[in-house]
């Protein structure tokens, strides 16, 4: 234990008020010793009676209710003492127990710490995998079908002709499968690039994009001017683009789609949302939004890998906010999340 581990006993206030006794007790009883045992009086005494011992003295010359002060002070002391021991002994029992679950908790750190490494470079090793080893078998199954399909349809039955269009366009949904996903691990790592963005102008531009993909579609439009964050440009840009694509998609059954991005106050703080009357969806399913691969809708009717709300959520959590959804079937729906809510963005941005 180290000397400032021994003087941080003596703080508080339960070992001010034992120094206080100590101290008082002391005093007094060597105060009052002093006084009636003083050199020259039992010099005295014992002079006038020379068979008198010092004791008798102190029996028969110190008034009771004095000695009985003195005795009472002398026990206080030696039981603040035995106290202070006591309480100075259990405090450097906890210091061993502390020193101890340190080390066994930095012991679990390392292995926690050696653990996600070496999940790393296994998500790393998978990644190289899938981008190189099984993108080749679908280049080939979705070419082949392709060859297929445009020289030698004239020869072919419409039943074998849909079997060959079901087998490319599989290749092709795995394919967009593998793509999100190499994206997702690639969001995971690295570290973010902050700076200020602006979440309405990137809507802007976002909006614009989408519109151009179908001119004569009837969209309502409402950005709200001026949302300036602080985070990762190029992450912050693809949360934008994959909820208001999704906005764009889920609402486009409608005779005329509303979609807005905003902001309010949530529990002091700032929140941004993208909000859509599209066909919304059930909240009792509302946790399936954001898991890989989960739909809540036809793949037939609104195309889809699965994985954008995915990749959101996983965006979100690397700025240490939240990610969640409200809505209703055939009312729309609306998906709110926050920046930097479990600390700021200097605080550990890796």
């Amino acid at each position: 234990m180290s000397r400032n581990d021994r003087i941080s006993l003596f703080t508080g206030p339960e070992k001010f008020l034992l120094f206080a006794l100590l101290a008082g007790g002391g005093y007094w009883f060597f105060d009052g010793l002093l006084d009636y045992l003083s050199f020259n009086y039992y010099l005295d005494r014992l002079l006038l009676s020379p068979n008198l011992s010092f004791l008798d003295a102190l029996i028969l010359h110190v008034p009771p209710q004095s000695l009985a002060r003195r005795i009472l002070l002398l026990s206080l002391f030696l039981l603040g003492g035995f106290h202070l021991f006591r309480h100075e002994k259990e405090h450097c029992q906890r210091m061993l127990r502390l020193e101890k679950h340190n080390q066994t908790l930095e012991k679990t750190m390392l292995e926690r710490t050696e653990e996600m490494e070496r999940a790393n470079r296994e998500l790393e090793a998978f990644s190289y995998s899938v981008s190189h080893d099984l993108r080749a078998p679908l280049r080939t199954l979705e070419g082949f079908s392709q060859i297929l399909l445009e020289e030698y349809a004239p020869s072919l039955e419409e039943k074998a002709r849909e079997h060959l269009e079901r087998i490319r366009k599989g290749s092709l949904a795995m394919g967009e499968m593998i793509d999100d996903l190499l994206r997702l691990s690639r969001i995971s790592k690295g570290t973010l690039h902050l700076s200020l963005f602006s979440l309405s102008d990137s809507a802007e531009q976002i909006a614009r994009d989408l519109q151009e993909t179908d001119p004569s579609r009837k969209v309502a439009w409402k950005i709200e001017p001026d949302i300036f964050v602080q985070g990762d440009p190029g992450l912050l840009r693809c949360v934008l683009f994959q909820l208001l694509e999704n906005a764009w998609k889920f609402s486009s059954l409608r005779e005329e789609s509303r979609i807005s991005l905003g902001k309010q106050i949530w529990k002091g703080m700032p929140a941004y949302f993208v909000r859509d009357n599209g066909t919304g969806f059930d909240m009792r399913y509302r946790e399936k939004l954001f898991l890989p691969f989960e739909r809540l809708h036809s793949r037939e009717i609104f195309p889809g890998t699965g994985i954008g709300l995915t990749t959101v959520q996983r965006i979100i959590e690397r700025h240490r906010g939240s990610l969640w959804a409200e809505g209703h079937l055939d009312e729309g729906a609306t998906f709110y999340f926050t920046l930097w809510e479990k600390g700021g963005p200097h605080e550990g941005t890796a």
